[in-house]
């Protein structure tokens, strides 16, 4: 796919620039279609030039059989998400990161990669959407989220990064973040901000895997954190810090966590991964990182239907605000895919624990904290 300006229209002395979208890289009238611009002041005629190619000039471009140009395929899923608040060099950008994060197909023991490419001359940013990014802009999502509302619940080991994570979502700091040695996991944290029709509340429970009180009482005040998002969370958010090696330990505590939560917490859970930013500007892709990952790493993911989402705490405001907004797109695909329900929790008892895992949980905590085996946990 080409998107380029194939010469100029002029008005007088002014050139007015036209556009057009092609399949072949060298272009054919007959594909043209035209679009005028607003006539300004006397401007180059090299400017406002969009080239966009579906890879580097010299390099194949792959194309599915039955789906189509992957490259295509990825812009079409990105202009749809994104259309509305991006303008089209930006979404270049993130086609060119996740095409380029996605093995084509493996040839020998290599994996054959597709990098895409665009120059631009423009002047201004250009956007593919009638609707502006102001109050109006995240209100076409709302109607995607039961009562205009999403509730979530943030879990993970203090220091994994779920107070900055918070901060992100909301796209204010409501969470304090704790920095050094000292632990300051251990209380919950609630939030809500309501970002243009949208209320998002977000619970941020206590630390898991410390190791300075039992495990039972750490699980009684993550499930009563939870409660703080009556009727019920619609996504838990499983974070994971990158930058740590992944532990046996936390992957007791996810065991743990099914045993609190019953069989609807995967159904209701979303992987969040911090601090990949600091190998991401080696050019690292996560996807390949992620082929190489601990196996309960791997199973953790798995057992959440594939969900996972990479957020970068420290980028800038407006990258924040786009992970925030890829995330909102897929905890809205997961409340779709659960039929519009939440994780429900009349099913709790006063313990804050699931009633009919209460007796596995007596169980596994009588004598201290248990066994859990590696690669052993039972879905239940």
């Amino acid at each position: 796919m080409e998107e380029t300006s194939n010469g100029s229209a002029h008005v007088g002395q002014c050139p007015v620039p036209r556009y057009k979208m092609t399949s072949d890289p060298r272009g054919h009238p007959d594909t043209e279609t035209d679009v005028v611009l607003e006539q300004e002041k006397l401007i180059p005629g090299e400017a406002d030039f969009l080239l966009a190619y579906s890879t580097v000039p010299g390099y194949v471009s792959f194309r599915d059989k039955t789906n189509g140009s992957h490259y295509i395929d990825k812009l079409v899923e990105i202009l749809k998400k994104h259309a509305h608040e991006l303008d089209i060099l930006k979404i270049l950008t993130l086609v060119n990161h996740e095409l380029g994060c996605r093995d084509i197909f493996k040839e020998g023991d290599g994996h054959c990669k597709q990098s895409p490419a665009q120059l631009s001359t423009l002047r201004k940013d250009l956007y593919l959407s009638p609707i502006q990014l102001s109050s109006e802009s995240i209100a076409t999502a709302v109607p995607r989220f039961p009562d205009n509302e999403v509730r979530m619940a943030l879990i993970g080991k203090t220091g994994n990064g779920k107070s900055s994570s918070g901060n992100t979502i909301f796209g204010v700091d409501k969470f304090p973040v704790c920095r050094g040695w000292g632990s300051c996991g251990d209380s919950c944290g609630w939030g809500l901000v309501e970002r243009e029709g949208l209320r998002i509340q977000v619970a941020d429970t206590p630390g898991l895997c410390d190791t300075e009180r039992p495990q039972r009482e750490v699980n009684r005040d993550i499930a009563e954190c939870v409660r703080k998002t009556t009727p019920g969370p619609h996504v838990f958010l499983m974070v994971l810090n990158y930058a740590t090696r992944f532990t046996e330990e936390e992957w007791k505590a996810y065991c743990d966590l099914k045993l609190l939560f019953g069989r609807d917490f995967n159904k209701h859970m979303i992987v969040l991964i911090t601090h990949f930013d600091e190998v991401d500007d080696m050019g690292v892709c996560f996807e390949d990182e992620l082929k190489n990952a601990p196996q309960n790493l791997q199973q953790i993911i798995a057992e959440a239907g594939g969900r996972y989402v990479v957020f970068n705490n420290v980028a800038g405001r407006d990258d924040r605000c786009q992970q925030s907004g890829r995330l909102l797109d897929m905890v809205a695909d997961l409340i779709a895919a659960n039929g519009g329900a939440f994780y429900s929790l009349r099913g709790l008892d006063s313990n804050g624990v699931v009633k009919d895992s209460s007796k596995k949980l007596s169980k596994k905590f009588g004598k201290g904290r248990g066994d859990r085996s590696s690669g052993k946990c039972s879905a239940m």
